[in-house]
């Protein structure tokens, strides 16, 4: 089965059920990707699966700090729900740091795509991310964020200065697993399928989204080997993570770096990340085969439980184990 990242643009008419069952996927799936009409089929039925503004109030109106995160970050991005639902997910648990990240993610985000008040959104990415390095001294993501804004704010050298503070920084926590759980929280509160709400979940990337920008930027700018070194330490962090999309944008970025580099001891790093790409593209064909058309409801929920667990690679090799394939 083929990964596709849940929609956050605007909704649009659907002829698939809200929310889509497993059934639904298995029919826009089984139609590929090679087509136009394969493209649209997986675009529909995901864009069934986002949220509706009734379902996003209710949780809204409601207690579960986790759904709030969760439904928060799967809003569209022209809905003011979401980050009313973040909001107060963080102003009900102030010391949940997640709470936070999803404010910090969300609100970036709102500012890439010039989307609401500019000024107002970014005094609430600058307390989100004020109050995450607050709660957590030692993580460098707040920085990087931070980086990130100056960026888009044109300050390139308030963010090479922010990108090297991270750099002397040990700690690298995205909250991302965090987050994808509490969107799986978000969907079952409203009636959505285990796996519908899993594989909705496993699109949800906000952290990831954030760095090919914020390196492309600073290594554009003239940096000092320093400043190209703290980009090669992001995209190892970045590679660190357990999604294949986590994997290959962290590759990306350490590349970039090290072509500015330009030294022959990053010959055996640049052989493992091309055989790391080759065996991503290994896994994804593998998951996109016929082979998998026969994989059970059940078995796609341990599947996705596995990838959040352990990490996308693994969990494709644990799939391939129980139909009998040797991956």
């Amino acid at each position: 089965m083929v990964l596709v990242i849940s929609l956050l643009t605007l909704g649009c008419r659907s002829t698939v059920p809200h929310p889509p069952a497993f059934s639904d996927f298995q029919r826009a799936f089984n139609k590929g990707l090679e087509t136009q009409a394969g493209w649209e089929a997986q675009t529909e039925v995901f864009a069934a699966a986002m949220l509706s503004d009734r379902e996003m109030y209710k949780i809204l109106v409601g207690t579960n700090v986790q759904a709030m995160i969760g439904a928060g970050l799967q809003g569209r991005l022209d809905d003011n729900l979401d980050l009313a639902l973040l909001e107060r997910a963080a102003s009900i648990s102030p010391s949940n740091a997640a709470a936070w990240a999803a404010v910090a993610y969300r609100s970036l985000t709102l500012l890439k795509n010039h989307i609401g008040d500019i000024q107002t959104t970014g005094n609430k990415f600058r307390r989100a991310t004020d109050t995450m390095s607050t709660l957590a001294p030692t993580n460098s993501v707040p920085l990087y964020l931070r980086a990130a804004f100056d960026c888009l704010e044109t300050n390139i050298g308030g963010a090479k200065e922010l990108i090297v503070k991270a750099y002397a920084m040990d700690g690298f926590d995205t909250y991302e697993t965090t987050l994808k759980v509490c969107v799986i929280q978000a969907l079952e509160s409203v009636g959505y399928s285990e796996f519908t709400a899993r594989i909705v979940a496993s699109g949800n990337a906000p952290a990831t989204f954030a760095w090919p920008k914020l390196d492309r930027a600073i290594l554009a700018a003239s940096p000092s080997t320093e400043e190209v070194r703290a980009c090669l330490l992001l995209g190892a962090r970045v590679a660190s993570g357990g999604s294949f999309l986590d994997q290959l944008v962290g590759d990306s970025i350490q590349l970039r770096a090290m072509e500015k580099l330009d030294g022959p001891q990053f010959a055996m790093a640049k052989r493992r990340i091309t055989e790391q790409k080759e065996r991503i593209k290994h896994a994804t064909r593998y998951l996109g085969s016929v082979r998998t058309r026969n994989v059970t409801e059940k078995q796609w929920v341990q599947y996705y439980d596995r990838c959040f667990k352990s990490g996308e690679m693994d969990a494709v090799q644990w799939l391939a184990e129980k139909m009998g394939d040797t991956f």
